[in-house]
């Protein structure tokens, strides 16, 4: 069995990009043979190997859902991140930020009958699905995964000198 984490817009270093890179290097210590996709999904992939019924998805949600992962035969896992309310946006002039998050909420409630599983990483989340029409007992809250490693490593002072606000400069104070 391999496992493929599926996401449209991987990016290291941000929050989901840190989630999944932090699951890729666990389910590889673990074992597992693991796969990393960055993309939408296309026609062609309904009938790919890598999404046969031997192989688990992983699929990250943070804001929209590709409809194509309803065809997937893989077992589904969810992996919600959460979406923003869109009436959080209002007035900041991000309507098509509001309508992307409109319509991710949307969608995930329609996805229920064609996952196995859904993972949150907070209480929060976890009800959010709940509210969409998720089955509280196929929603698994887990710790948010950190790799440890990475929090050990010296900052990067050029970032630090970047966002120091200028009382913080003035004391001299060092990260």
């Amino acid at each position: 069995m391999k496992i493929i984490q599926l996401v449209n817009g991987y990016s290291k270093g941000d929050g989901v990009g840190n989630v999944i890179t932090a699951l890729d290097s666990m389910l590889k210590k673990l074992g597992y043979d693991t796969k990393i996709c960055n993309r939408q999904l296309n026609y062609a992939d309904i009938e790919n190997d890598i999404f046969s019924e031997e192989n688990m998805l992983l699929y990250h949600v943070a804001l929209s859902v590709d409809p194509l992962i309803t065809y997937l035969r893989c077992k589904k896992i969810l992996v919600f991140h959460n979406i923003t309310e869109p009436e959080l946006l209002l007035g900041k002039g991000l309507m098509e930020l509001r309508l992307q998050c409109s319509a991710g909420l949307y969608d995930i409630g329609t996805l229920p009958q064609y996952f196995d599983a859904a993972i949150t990483f907070s209480h929060f989340s976890a009800q959010t699905l709940i509210k969409r029409g998720w089955l509280e007992e196929k929603i698994y809250t887990v710790p948010l995964p950190v790799r440890f490693d990475k929090l050990m490593e010296e900052p990067e002072q050029n970032i630090i000198s970047r966002y120091q606000d200028a009382l913080f400069r003035k004391r001299n104070f060092r990260c």
